[in-house]
């Protein structure tokens, strides 16, 4: 069954280098799991509320492995001070349909939130989060 992963990132536009690293090492690890980037988006403007990132990116896997493939492997454990440097804002969600959504609460899939608990931009004293919730918990801003 196919996953979809919503991940909501600004990104620094001080750290070109940084980001360019960052694509240089996920991009072969996405391939070699099968995803595929299939949008994303630039947000423009907050109607209401506070606007959690500049771009949004909806990539597709092929199965729950797979994402566990790509963000629990060395590789991506190694990149991670310079995914630190390259975005100020980094998120990244596993989405469920509605009729998922309606299943017995013992079935429902978790969502998975990683974020950089950082004021602007990251610095040596910025901090991972990784949330684990059910899907009808909304995350704490």
């Amino acid at each position: 069954m196919t996953v979809t992963v919503v991940a909501l990132v600004s990104i620094n536009d001080d750290e070109p280098q940084a980001l360019a690293e960052y694509f240089r090492v996920t991009g072969p690890l996405l391939e070699k799991a099968g995803a595929k980037i299939k949008k994303n988006f630039t947000v423009n403007e907050v109607v209401v509320g506070h606007r959690p990132a500049k771009t949004v990116f909806i990539v597709e896997y092929p199965s729950r492995a797979a994402v566990d493939m790509v963000f629990g492997s060395p590789e991506y454990e190694s990149i991670i001070p310079v995914r630190d440097l390259a975005f100020t804002d980094y998120s990244v969600s596993i989405t469920s349909d509605a009729e998922a959504a309606n299943a017995p609460a013992a079935r429902r899939p978790i969502t998975a939130v990683t974020r950089l608990a950082a004021a602007r931009a990251p610095c040596p004293g910025a901090r991972l989060e990784t949330l684990i919730l059910p899907n009808w918990v909304t995350p704490p801003g």
